[in-house]
């Protein structure tokens, strides 16, 4: 974790450094994710019951002018992913990973809230319109899962423990409470579409897609399976 954070402030600092000396717009955004996880099982078939669920993304970008109308847009987010496991096929494919856990079988749903830092580095085409700026833009994005929270819903009541990330099962936490989401990167492709306000507001609609397989290694073996988060959002914004 001490790691992850000083290669966070280092970032912070490059990118606000680079801002001061050269015609740089930083903005601040927030919003809202609709994530869900796509799973394929060890024999090729893809695991039904996984829903999208809500979180909540925030943080800053820096656009870098390439020249009037391209830029590219290194960013800094904290961004909730997950799922809603819903029907015994996700729910049993989750929790039977954990061969100590007996009591899925109770739970009416389970949903994942997983927490990363999220680096996107984007690359946008703005068109000036008679009222503001119309952009369009894509790019590579990585992130570092730094914890989380499972809910489990069952007869009304809920129970509510942590997630972890791990890259092996061997790694996995002796406190059977805290249960693993996936490996501790992640990376994918965003795609984007917003509106620059003359007035220094801005909207934008996100989707993202999981290309790296954040599936957990068995004893350092790679998995058959995969798993892959998947998202779309809306955030607002404001340009300093």
């Amino acid at each position: 974790m001490k790691t992850k954070m000083s290669f966070i402030a280092a970032l912070i600092l490059l990118f606000s450094y680079t801002a001061a000396n050269a015609q740089v717009e930083i903005a601040a955004r927030a919003g809202v994710n609709f994530s869900n996880i796509v799973w394929v099982d060890d024999n090729g078939g893809t695991v039904s019951g996984t829903n999208f669920t809500p979180g909540l993304h925030v943080g800053v970008t820096f656009d870098f002018p390439l020249n009037r109308d391209f830029y590219i847009q290194p960013g800094l987010l904290f961004s909730m992913k997950g799922s809603k496991l819903t029907g015994n096929d996700a729910l049993n494919y989750y929790w039977e990973a954990d061969e100590g856990y007996v009591d899925y079988m109770s739970a009416d749903y389970t949903s994942l809230n997983a927490y990363y830092m999220e680096v996107p580095v984007n690359f946008l085409y703005k068109s000036e319109m008679n009222y503001g700026k119309l952009y369009l833009g894509a790019g590579p994005y990585v992130a570092f899962g730094i914890g989380g929270t499972y809910n489990d819903y069952y007869d009304g009541k809920s129970l509510k423990n942590k997630l972890e990330f791990i890259n092996d099962w061997r790694d996995q936490s002796t406190d059977g409470d805290i249960m693993p989401y996936g490996k501790k990167v992640d990376a994918g492709l965003n795609l984007l579409v917003g509106y620059e306000f003359p007035n220094r507001f801005l909207v934008q609609l996100n989707g993202q897609v999981g290309l790296a397989n954040i599936e957990i290694n068995d004893a350092g073996q790679k998995p058959d399976g995969s798993m892959r988060n998947i998202g779309v959002g809306i955030s607002v914004g404001y340009k300093f």
